[in-house]
C-alpha cells in the first residue's frame, strides 16, 4: 500500500510540473492563490503543491481507513 501511495504522490508531482510549464504559457498567468496563500506559478511550485496536497489528503484518508479497520477487525479477537 505504501508503494502505491508513494507512486501516486510522485505522479502528482510529475503532472504538477507539466502543468506548471503549460499554464503560464497558455493562460498568461503568473500567480496562483490558495486561500490566504499566493505563490508564483513555476513547474517546481506546482509540483510541490500537487505532491503536498495529495499526500496530506490521501494520508488522512488512509489513516481513517486504518483506524476504522482496526476497530472492527474480526481476526484480532
Amino acid at each position: 500500500m505504501a508503494t502505491v501511495y508513494l507512486g501516486v504522490v510522485a505522479l502528482a508531482g510529475v503532472l504538477g510540473y507539466v502543468l506548471g510549464i503549460i499554464l503560464p504559457a497558455q493562460k498568461n498567468v503568473q500567480m496562483a492563490e490558495l486561500g490566504p496563500l499566493t505563490f508564483e506559478i513555476t513547474p517546481v511550485s506546482f509540483a510541490l503543491y500537487g505532491m503536498v496536497m495529495l499526500a496530506v489528503s490521501l494520508g488522512v484518508f488512509l489513516a481513517l481507513v486504518q483506524f476504522v479497520g482496526s476497530r472492527y477487525d474480526d481476526a484480532a479477537d
